[in-house]
């Protein structure tokens, strides 16, 4: 049965799940925790692509994630790694304001529609915006390129509106 089947999978198949606040602190101890986690035996290569692609997702939750207290550091959300026949899942998860929901949304289809021609372009020209250059709205940022062009695969998402101002994000990424 289904439940039977969650449960399986978070037996067998969880290596870190963390859910509460996303501060720079937990951030930090999230991503020492999880490079101690990742199996030795694993190529190097393969490692450091998962270790750059949750790194990625954690920064995105404590720099883009909404506050829904007037402590501005704390921002709520949920991380979740995963090794199955070594293929990694990693997925985060966290509340983002609505008006930047739509924008998001644009983003991860461009990006999921880019083939890996188009991806290495897009990476080039991201790389050569200027710093601080304004982002058009619709055009992707660096990190969701790389996210795809290291896990060689395109990264599911979800957004679901949980009031008038707030929706919740999810993303994942299979490696």
């Amino acid at each position: 049965n289904e439940i039977q089947t969650v449960f399986d999978l978070f037996l067998k198949h969880i290596n870190i799940i963390y859910q509460g606040d996303f501060t720079h602190e937990n951030v930090n101890n999230l991503i020492s925790m999880i490079e101690s986690n990742i199996r030795g035996d694993e190529k190097m290569h393969k490692r450091k692509k998962v270790l750059n692609i949750i790194i990625e997702l954690l920064q995105n939750i404590y720099k883009h994630g909404a506050e829904l207290s007037d402590t501005k550091e704390e921002k709520p959300g949920i991380f979740l790694m995963g090794e199955k026949e070594g293929t990694y899942f990693i997925n985060s998860s966290n509340i983002v304001h609505k008006s930047k929901a739509e924008i998001l949304k644009q983003r991860l289809e461009k990006v999921n529609g880019l083939n890996f021609d188009e991806l290495d372009l897009s990476i080039n020209v991201a790389l050569m915006r200027e710093e601080g250059a304004e982002q058009q709205s619709n055009s992707p940022g660096l990190g969701l390129l790389e996210m795809k062009l290291k896990s060689m695969n395109n990264l599911g998402f979800d957004i679901k509106p949980i009031n008038e101002t707030h929706s919740f994000f999810s993303i994942q990424v299979t490696v």
